[in-house]
């Protein structure tokens, strides 16, 4: 698994784990790198033997050669100016910038880029029920070309799943494709902070609890209650971030066959 920055308090152990798990240990990267940032070798062998700091610039442009994502590479820069930092009070600064931008990392949707944004009020109507997300999918998959397949489908009335794709296309959810439909974005996310998020979670989770009983060997669920560390607790989070973060990488050019529903659940009691 790639290094995460975030993991690390000192931006050249990153550097250097992040080099050893490239192809042949990162053999040349050293020089390859040097080159992209318009310095000597030697000056990065000072920098990565801790002699020397990196400066802003060169900070931004190591970034650029890692192709850091922007929180990760602002997040580099942080370390590289609280290492930089000639006073208490500045060095105080940069830890509560660092914090804020390990706080965005757990964030989902700094993991998920490309999600459609829909307007206040639109938000409103397509997450105040199941159906428009599963009939928005659904309307993508294989012979599911009008109202009445999608409904049956669904066991949902054919008039509202009819309502509910016009609002889709009124709003650029999904567009007419030959006798058929299509997505217009793969995925739609709503922040943690949002306060249609918790009517979201209730209504798929709603949804699965109705099929717990008819279940088969292709499903999955798991519930365990246990205890931890409270630092092994943050870890797991972490896991289960990255877990979000690789299923959206499967699911984004996957061609959609069947509809499925992933809840994912980690709390405090």
């Amino acid at each position: 698994m790639r290094p995460s920055i975030f993991d690390y308090v000192d931006y050249r152990e990153f550097v250097r784990e992040l080099l050893e798990q490239m192809p042949r240990r990162g053999h040349g990267q050293y020089r390859r790198m040097a080159k992209h940032m318009r310095v000597h070798t030697t000056l990065l062998s000072h920098v990565f033997r801790g002699k020397k700091d990196l400066t802003p610039e060169q900070a931004c442009s190591l970034a650029s050669f890692l192709k850091l994502p922007e929180l990760e590479a602002d997040y580099l820069l942080a370390l590289v100016d609280r290492n930089r930092a000639g006073s208490a009070e500045l060095m105080l600064a940069t830890e509560r910038r660092l914090a804020t931008l390990r706080e965005r990392h757990q964030e989902v949707e700094h993991r998920m880029p490309g999600a459609r944004t829909l307007s206040r009020e639109d938000r409103a109507t397509f997450y105040s029920h199941w159906y428009y997300s599963a009939v928005r999918l659904t309307s993508s998959l294989p012979g599911m070309n009008d109202a009445q397949a999608i409904a049956e489908r669904l066991g949902l009335p054919r008039e509202l799943v009819k309502s509910t794709l016009d609002f889709l296309l009124d709003v650029g959810l999904i567009a007419r494709d030959g006798k058929g439909f299509r997505l217009v974005a793969k995925r739609t996310h709503l922040g943690a902070s949002s306060p249609l998020v918790a009517a979201h979670h209730r209504n798929w989770r709603a949804q699965v609890m109705n099929r717990y009983e008819t279940m088969t060997r292709r499903d999955f669920a798991f519930t365990a209650p246990l205890t931890l560390s409270r630092e092994d607790f943050q870890r797991v989070r972490e896991l289960l971030v990255e877990t979000v973060t690789a299923v959206s990488r499967i699911v984004e050019p996957s061609d959609g066959e069947v509809l499925g529903v992933f809840n994912l659940d980690w709390l405090e009691l």
